[in-house]
């Protein structure tokens, strides 16, 4: 059903269109479930679910339409069903439409809240037990739209979710379908009233300093550089800084990593070094020093305000009086330092 998004909402407006199409789905279902022997009708069958979802899915496209189909647990209940359907393509369409209902804020509280969140469910379990890699990447689509502001309504409704986010980005074989689950993640995460939020930080952590995927590793870094920056207090290192050290040290010297990645390290970097109480445990961190050398030393387009800021981070340990000869004994820290002094411009990065 490719239509403009005007005649999507003149469609919309004839209810017994939409009565009719959910009334075709639901006798196909039944259909099957009494177990007609004719293959041809089984086939026929499939195919009406499969364009009823791919209706749907259409209609969806156009956002003034999104609240209007949203509103009716009957559509709801037949998506729900849909999302279930033996036909992957089916499962595939119904929740692509799920996940256009879910951008749309006027219409992503009702997909949270249907039936007690039984989309919520249903979509987790595709995400971890589909063997369609197309139905899971929609899925986990779908959930990080939903979570963009929905976020603790999907964990009362699902107590499942975030381990089953975690599991997904860690298992699934499909990249595509482990960054989508990560990005849900990531929304779950910064909602203030989730009360796992150091649990998640931590698996963040986890996959900075484990995961071989590239934009896995930038997500979470992100992630991970946004939770100290956005509070100050958080700045101030515990006792689990060890881990932090390990995770941007790898991010630091792996030459896979983006350089998008490297820089958000050396910004986070810089300011834990501003803190005070951090400068003792970085400058004595052997780690943290090889880090910034190599942050300083990174070259090409794109590099200079990574090195900016591990040059920041190294004027912040040098304020730190103990750290000082640790500083000048690193040899290739110091070499570092010069080329980038050398080859920074007059202003304040060379000073």
């Amino acid at each position: 059903f490719h239509a403009a998004h005007k005649d999507k909402a003149i469609f919309l407006s004839y209810e017994g269109l939409i009565n009719v199409l959910i009334k075709l789905s639901v006798n196909t279902q039944s259909e099957n479930v009494e177990g007609r022997s004719c293959a041809r009708c089984r086939t026929d069958s499939c195919r009406i679910r499969e364009f009823a979802g791919a209706t749907l899915w259409n209609l969806a496209i156009a956002e003034k339409v999104r609240p209007d189909l949203a509103c009716r647990d009957d559509v709801l209940a037949l998506l729900a069903q849909l999302v279930k359907d033996e036909s992957a393509k089916t499962r595939k369409n119904a929740a692509s439409t799920l996940g256009n209902l879910a951008k749309s804020d006027r219409s992503r509280g009702a997909l949270v809240d249907h039936g007690e969140g039984i989309l919520v469910n249903t979509l987790i379990g595709i995400v971890c037990n589909d063997e369609d890699c197309a139905a899971r990447r929609r899925a986990a689509r779908t959930l990080r739209c939903a979570a963009d502001g929905e976020a603790s309504r999907m964990v009362v409704a699902c107590p499942d979710l975030i381990e089953s986010l975690m599991n997904a980005t860690t298992k699934d074989p499909d990249l595509d379908v482990r960054a989508q689950a990560l990005e849900a993640l990531v929304l779950v995460g910064r909602d203030p009233s989730i009360s796992s939020a150091s649990r998640i930080i931590d698996f963040f952590v986890d996959i900075v300093s484990e995961s071989e995927d590239s934009q896995c590793i930038e997500i979470s870094c992100r992630f991970v550089s946004n939770h100290y920056l956005e509070d100050h207090e958080r700045l101030h290192l515990g006792d689990d800084y060890k881990a932090l050290f390990l995770a941007l040290g790898r991010v630091a010297a792996n030459g896979s990593c983006s350089r998008e990645s490297k820089y958000i390290v050396a910004q986070l970097l810089n300011k834990l070094a501003g803190v005070g109480t951090n400068r003792s445990v970085m400058g004595t961190s052997d780690l943290i020093l090889d880090s910034l050398a190599i942050l300083l030393s990174l070259g090409g387009a794109g590099a200079d305000k990574s090195r900016f800021y591990a040059a920041g981070a190294v004027v912040g340990l040098a304020k730190y009086e103990p750290n000082r000869p640790l500083l000048a004994g690193h040899k290739s820290l110091i070499a570092s330092l010069v080329d980038f002094t050398a080859a920074a411009r007059e202003g304040k990065c060379k000073k």
